[in-house]
């Protein structure tokens, strides 16, 4: 219990003066109702706290709000009333932040100094007059302006913005985690052989034998993009048939029906031939790839060879922005 400071100090077998021993009963009595140099300190009232000394000194600025329904866990010990938790991230991982205004469907006004708050792939969160949250990542930091990318997913409105938070995380609650890279990312091969390719001719890749499919995205011989972002593609193909001296034989990636990715050789000799391309490629949401085949040998019988260790594609999404 803490020392209790009295007005007059009264030694044994002296007189008691009434007044004295009235006011020291009255300082006791201040102190016992929560009174401490004129100021109450009952449960119901902010404390403010310049310095706290225990063991060693605790210096803050001031406790002197609460902002969170949640309350601090300081070495185990919930805090619960009015504390500021300005400078702590919440558990959930989100702070709240500012007044966001809308500019354009990528753009968001923001108060000066962003810079110093925010930074290139950041995560955002805010709702709109749909009720439900929306999230983005930060693809540009200016004074008064955030560029914003939802991925195909969300977009800015016109209209008010509220409940705006961002973290620093890579994955705070309630993010979607296709949004996460790495997280969507499959590997599929040729699961029986295919045989007689015609010469010539442009032959998709029928890949039937998933290795993983994480999120769901492939399917007939395809991968659909579920956000939009950069994706690291890679395609392998084994022709081992009828391979003929000379001859020039062919693997693509097909974006959208069309080519982004291609390797080519000629032949040398008469044995089998594994050909291997890759490259990081943008998507867009719903955009989808593909792998195909070709060889110009003059004859159909040239065949695709159903091994998931040589004719196979992997896709892994790498970054929104």
């Amino acid at each position: 219990m803490g020392n209790i400071s009295i007005t007059n100090t009264l030694t044994n077998g002296s007189v008691v003066d009434a007044d004295d021993l009235n006011e020291n009963f009255t300082d006791i009595t201040s102190v016992v109702n929560g009174n401490v140099d004129g100021t109450n300190i009952s449960a119901s009232s902010v404390l403010t706290i310049a310095t706290l000394t225990a063991n060693t000194s605790i210096s803050t600025d001031t406790i002197a709000e609460k902002t969170s329904a949640t309350g601090v866990t300081i070495d185990g010990v919930l805090i619960k009333d009015n504390l500021s938790t300005s400078g702590i991230t919440p558990i959930d991982g989100w702070i709240s932040t500012g007044t966001f205004t809308y500019a354009s469907a990528t753009t968001i006004t923001v108060a000066s100094g962003a810079a110093s708050i925010y930074q290139i792939n950041d995560n955002l969160r805010f709702k709109q007059t749909a009720g439900t949250y929306k999230y983005f990542k930060i693809a540009g930091v200016a004074d008064t302006v955030l560029t914003v990318n939802g991925a195909g997913l969300y977009t800015v409105l016109n209209e008010a913005i509220t409940v705006p938070a961002y973290s620093h995380g890579a994955n705070p609650l309630g993010f979607p985690i296709n949004m996460i890279p790495g997280y969507v990312k499959c590997s599929v091969s040729l699961g029986a052989d295919m045989a007689n390719l015609v010469s010539g001719t442009n032959t998709k890749v029928l890949l039937d034998a998933e290795a993983y499919d994480i999120n769901s995205n492939f399917a007939a011989y395809k991968f659909i993009a579920p956000v939009g972002g950069y994706y690291s593609v890679t395609g392998s193909v084994y022709f081992y048939t009828n391979i003929l001296d000379a001859k020039l034989f062919t693997i693509y990636i097909y974006k959208n029906n069309a080519t982004i990715l291609q390797g080519q050789i000629h032949s040398s000799g008469t044995s089998a031939l594994t050909l291997l391309v890759a490259g990081n490629v943008l998507l867009a949401k719903d955009d989808y790839i593909e792998l195909f085949a070709a060889h110009a040998t003059g004859a159909n019988t040239v065949s695709l060879y159903g091994n998931p260790l040589v004719t196979f594609m992997h896709i892994v999404l790498i970054s929104i922005i």
